[in-house]
């Protein structure tokens, strides 16, 4: 079982992006393995660059506050639907 190494960085990615960054540098990103079914990727702090570090954070920063926004906007329908039911009742 992999585990956390010192000095790791954890950010939440989707999946398809994480499998891109395994790809583009195997000794920098990786993943624990009771981490495999959640979307989120560890960086080596030792072995990542200054660039690479900005856009893991960025890409990190845009797939939260993309989901947060989605869910917002999720929830707005909701509440939307259930003030008009009650308004017709």
């Amino acid at each position: 079982m992999r585990v956390y190494e010192p000095n790791s960085l954890a950010v939440r990615i989707d999946f398809d992006q994480r499998a891109a960054l395994f790809v583009e540098g195997p000794d920098i990103y990786y993943v624990a393995d009771h981490h495999l079914p959640y979307p989120l990727v560890l960086g080596r702090m030792s072995r990542i660059g200054r660039k690479a570090l900005k856009d893991l954070l960025k890409t990190g920063w845009r797939f939260v506050t993309d989901r947060k926004d989605k869910a917002r906007v999720a929830g707005r329908s909701v509440l939307r639907t259930r003030s008009s039911n009650r308004k017709g009742k």
